[in-house]
């Protein structure tokens, strides 16, 4: 309970200080909004618009299986969106962008597009904010050329990555909504057409590759077809047994697959250069490096693969039926296991070598990634080369051992033999590249690339920014935490006495708090006497300033219950802190208690008591202390009843020596016994050393501190003066104390409204007894 109640008392005096200081908050909020109000009135509205493509590698096929890994590599991955990224990013797209914007120029409502425009405001004056009030800026119409244009856009759009699926995003700001949105669309269609373009390219280029194949290949079976008929026409019909007829069917076959390999290869072959001179761009020793890096393994793997390959197509080429029948079924079957077997060996063995050789290079992007890609494809290319050319040598030896047979005919059959065989096979390439190329032209005509438009961006009916509840709601949340932190720090710098609690902190006893009183220079008649408003215990004595002063004259009994205090000295530490008004009033409340009261003037530089009670300043202490005058002489009556006042009297040239004075000490020793209470006012201690001399023949010294204009360091030094001598320092009154601007708040202040409410019956039985009649007016 206790950390709880300490907790909530330090929250309350931070409360107690923000209240205290609310005008640095309402200051710095009302500029902190003024701010705002500006920066909404300056600030040119900015839209954004945003659309969105999907990056879809599956969409793309190949113009024929042997090229398949050629074209495109994987499926899509976070390395294939950055390199797409960049490619927005490009300056080159960037520039044909611009040139579509050049083509648009007009806007959808009849406006020239701004982004084409040098529409900077001008920079003289009054001209640079006039589009503060008109809404947009004052610009000249001058058409920028597309690089201007370009470098605009780079700065305006921005592309970002998708994080659940294959997308990037489109964005671009403006402060015009519908420019924005016309941006972000020309990006769009500009980067799917770009993306086409390329694509199709690919396929371009292997069409044209298999149009010369198909070229030569027709030249090649007309020249065979020619030499057939001439061979035949000049030997007249040969008949062939159907050994022979196989025979050459088979070889025909063969030398067929071989041509094929032979297009697949160059097609390989042609792909590897072009990876090798793109790379060269970037790394010029990396395409011979990475060509030379050859696996024995893989090159064994596949030369094994091609031979089971080439075994099993003979089987199928002899025996059309093969796998009807059991004996070569079963000899089928163990070689497709052993196929498979080494098929994935190869693949393992394959893809554990690439790694190796390129070790994260598929995490990167940028040119990065782009040179990872493209060392990657040429090791895969290269691979699939030799795996071919292992396959072809195979059907080199297939064919050598189809001419030896075929050797063995007749010479005449045999000629015949070959030519058939020639034609056979010339006619089944020709066939294949004639399949292959109009796969090449369909595929090339059908490609639409791997880019496909999810959203396409839309007119944007509210500004980005500013946004007027986010700008009003931040510059509040600034403005009152600027304030706050003003306010801490302005109490942390005021080192002005704030709140009782502050002193009772340093240690100091607090007598009494008077609240704040009227000045002193206006006078109010009072029976024979003109007495100063600031006494109010005589002109108000039922208010709260009238309670706090019974109150300080009640701690003042009660402060040492042994040895009750009888003479007592008023002092303060700075001038004008109201010590002879305490004093003052503190004598009235000790008289109407019905003690005998003895008030003096001790200031004998700067005297006040007399004008506050309408006295004559002469004679008084000085003519005492220097036997001008006798006792009975300088003290006169006060206002009231038991009240008896000594002015300082004339203005002696050496205040210290006489307070200090013998005599001093008889008056003082003599007046204890004919009077109940002795209160003396004196100069304060940080300007002379008055108080500090009379310290020594007082029973008690009150420091007097006045809200909101003593230091706490002044209070502090006054009361160590003080101890330093062994002076009875008893405590302190803080005096013209304002609960409103201490506190800020009701709570606190509604307990001294209480204190005076209160106060009311007690000092009214005080002041007029029982029997209704004033006892304020002593004659």
């Amino acid at each position: 309970m206790t950390w709880i109640h300490e907790q909530e008392s330090i929250l309350t005096r931070y409360l107690d200080i923000l209240i205290r200081r609310k005008w640095w908050i309402i200051v710095a909020t009302a500029t902190a909004l003024l701010i705002g109000w500006i920066r909404l009135r300056t600030t040119i509205p900015m839209y954004r618009a945003q659309g969105s493509v999907l990056i879809d590698l599956k969409q793309q096929t190949t113009p024929f299986s042997g090229l398949s890994d050629l074209m495109l590599g994987s499926s899509p991955s976070e390395r294939i969106i950055n390199n797409q990224i960049e490619l927005l990013k490009s300056r080159q797209l960037a520039l044909e962008v611009a040139s579509r914007l050049r083509q648009i120029l007009i806007h959808p409502d009849g406006d020239t597009l701004q982004v084409l425009l040098s529409s900077h405001p001008t920079h003289q004056w009054p001209f640079r904010y006039l589009w503060i009030w008109k809404g947009r800026p004052y610009a000249s119409a001058v058409l920028l050329s597309e690089e201007q244009i370009a470098t605009r856009l780079q700065r305006m759009v921005r592309f970002q990555a998708g994080r659940q699926a294959d997308l990037i995003y489109v964005i671009a700001e403006s402060p015009h909504p519908a420019e924005a949105a016309i941006i972000v669309n020309t990006y769009i269609q500009t980067y799917q057409q770009y993306n086409l373009e390329v694509s199709r390219s690919r396929y371009q280029a292997a069409r044209q590759f298999l149009e010369d194949q198909l070229r030569e290949s027709e030249l090649a079976l007309s020249g065979v077809e020619t030499e057939l008929e001439t061979y035949m026409q000049r030997q007249g019909t040969i008949l062939l047994e159907d050994e022979a007829k196989q025979l050459i069917e088979l070889s025909s076959q063969a030398q067929a697959e071989l041509s094929k390999l032979d297009v697949e290869l160059n097609g390989l072959r042609i792909q590897l250069r072009n990876y090798q001179k793109q790379i060269e761009q970037y790394e010029p020793e990396a395409a011979r490096l990475l060509t030379e890096a050859n696996d024995p393994y893989i090159r064994t793997l596949s030369e094994q693969l091609a031979r089971l390959e080439v075994e099993r197509d003979q089987i199928l080429a002899r025996n059309p039926e093969a796998r009807q029948q059991g004996i070569y079924n079963r000899e089928l079957v163990q070689k497709e296991v052993e196929i498979q077997n080494l098929r994935k060996r190869l693949q393992e063995r394959t893809t554990n070598f690439i790694a190796s050789i390129l070790p994260g290079d598929g995490l990167t992007s940028g040119v990065a990634g782009i040179i990872g890609n493209l060392r990657r494809n040429i090791l895969e290319t290269d691979i699939q080369i030799q795996a071919l050319e292992a396959k072809r040598r195979e059907l080199i030896k297939v064919n050598e051992n189809y001419d030896k047979q075929l050797r063995t005919m007749p010479e005449r059959s045999m000629i015949l033999a070959r030519l058939q065989r020639n034609r056979l096979a010339n006619e089944k390439i020709y066939l294949f590249l004639v399949e292959k190329y109009q796969e090449a032209q369909i595929a090339e005509r059908s490609e639409l690339g791997f880019v496909t438009v999810v959203d396409r961006a839309i007119v944007p009916n509210a500004p980005l920014s500013p946004r007027p509840f986010r700008v009003w709601t931040t510059v509040l949340v600034i403005g009152l935490f600027v304030g706050g932190v003003l306010a801490l720090g302005a109490e942390a710098l005021d080192r002005r006495i704030k709140t009782p609690e502050e002193l009772r902190d340093r240690g100091h006893v607090i007598l009494g708090v008077i609240p704040y009183i009227a000045s002193r220079k206006k006078f109010e008649r009072l029976g024979s006497f003109e007495v100063a408003t600031n006494l109010v215990t005589l002109i108000a004595p039922l208010g709260p300033a009238a309670e706090s002063y019974r109150r300080l004259r009640t701690a003042l009994s009660y402060v040492q219950v042994d040895r009750p205090l009888k003479v007592v000295l008023i002092t303060s530490s700075l001038p004008k802190e109201g010590k002879t008004t305490t004093v003052a009033n503190l004598a009235v409340v000790f008289a109407q208690n019905d003690q005998r009261v003895l008030l003096i003037d001790a200031d004998l530089r700067r005297p006040s008591l007399h004008r506050s009670f309408g006295l004559h300043r002469n004679p008084g202490l000085s003519e005492l202390l220097t036997e001008q005058a006798s006792l009975n002489e300088v003290v006169q009556a006060g206002p009231i009843d038991g009240l008896s006042i000594i002015t300082a009297g004339s203005p002696p040239p050496n205040p210290a020596e006489m307070l200090g004075s013998r005599r001093m000490r008889q008056f003082v020793t003599h007046a204890k016994e004919l009077y109940d209470v002795i209160l003396i006012d004196s100069p304060p201690l940080g300007s002379v050393a008055d108080a500090s001399i009379l310290g020594s023949v007082v029973d008690g010294i009150v420091l007097v501190g006045r809200f909101n204009y003593t230091p706490r360091d002044m209070i502090e030094r006054g009361r160590e003066v003080l101890q330093d001598m062994h002076l009875n320092a008893i405590g302190v009154v803080l005096n013209f104390f304002d609960p409103r601007r201490a506190y800020g708040y009701y709570g606190r202040y509604g307990y001294y409204r209480y204190s005076g409410y209160y106060g009311y019956y007690y000092g009214y039985y005080e002041a007029y007894g029982e029997n209704n009649k004033n006892k304020n007016i002593g004659r």
